[in-house]
């Protein structure tokens, strides 16, 4: 007669177990939701410090072109040496923006394989069953189905 009467108390552990499995999953969507946005930030990040990069470069290739007038004019005794330094000031800055521009846009592939979770060693990646926890069984059927008080 005992199990009769702990058909409530049964019940009631299966409801908590059932309600942990959803808790666990929920958590796990929420999880992987993040780390699609992360990845996708990360690309969108990456695409556009590579087009900075890019122009960068250009930009740095015309200041080392304008950096040839001032050379130029100084060595055939135009212009002073003032006007070469400042060209060369000038065109390493540029030099400096791009490199800046090239470890964002390291920094921003790195936090896109530490996002995607690739790890730097295989030993780093999980195994089967950490990816797996869960047996074939459907829990969703199992969800046991309200009862009106």
């Amino acid at each position: 007669m005992a199990p009769l009467f702990e058909g409530r108390l049964q019940r009631a552990k299966m409801q908590r177990s059932w309600s942990r499995y959803a808790q666990t999953r929920d958590q796990y969507h929420a999880t992987v939701l993040a780390a699609f946005l992360e990845v996708e930030d990360g690309l969108s990040l990456t695409q556009r410090l590579a087009t900075e990069v890019t122009q960068q470069h250009a930009a740095s290739d015309e200041a080392e072109q304008a950096l040839s007038i001032p050379t130029r004019l100084y060595q055939e005794g135009l212009d002073t040496f003032l006007s070469v330094l400042v060209a060369q000031v000038q065109a390493l800055a540029q030099q400096s923006i791009g490199i800046d521009a090239q470890v964002r846009q390291l920094q921003a592939a790195i936090s896109r394989i530490r996002a995607l979770g690739i790890g730097w060693n295989v030993s780093a990646l999980p195994t089967e069953a950490q990816t797996l926890p869960f047996g074939p069984f459907e829990y969703h059927k199992a969800a046991p189905s309200p009862e009106p008080e």
